[in-house]
């Protein structure tokens, strides 16, 4: 088989250089996490806590103010075992 493309007009395509990066440690833990979020200049960030069944057991949306921001998450009420984040 052979194929032939044609591509016409074509004014160019904007690059996407923004990364944005969501840190959680440590983990596994029995306390508070560290939560470190880069990029996200000025936007909210909703940030869940998964069971390993994929059950939601926290859940909050953190408003970042500048391109680094840091802040912590006190997840000593939950208990034992693994758990997933999600940004």
């Amino acid at each position: 088989m052979e194929y032939e493309f044609s591509v016409a007009d074509v004014t160019g395509v904007e690059e996407n250089n923004s990364t944005k990066i969501c840190s959680i440690y440590p983990n596994p833990t029995t306390g508070p996490v560290s939560i470190e979020l880069l990029g996200y200049d000025n936007e909210d960030v909703h940030v869940q806590v998964l069971s390993n069944n994929a059950a939601v057991l926290h859940e909050e949306t953190i408003h970042v103010s500048g391109s680094e921001f840091n802040t912590k998450l006190d997840l000593s009420n939950l208990k034992p075992g693994v758990i997933y984040f999600k940004c």
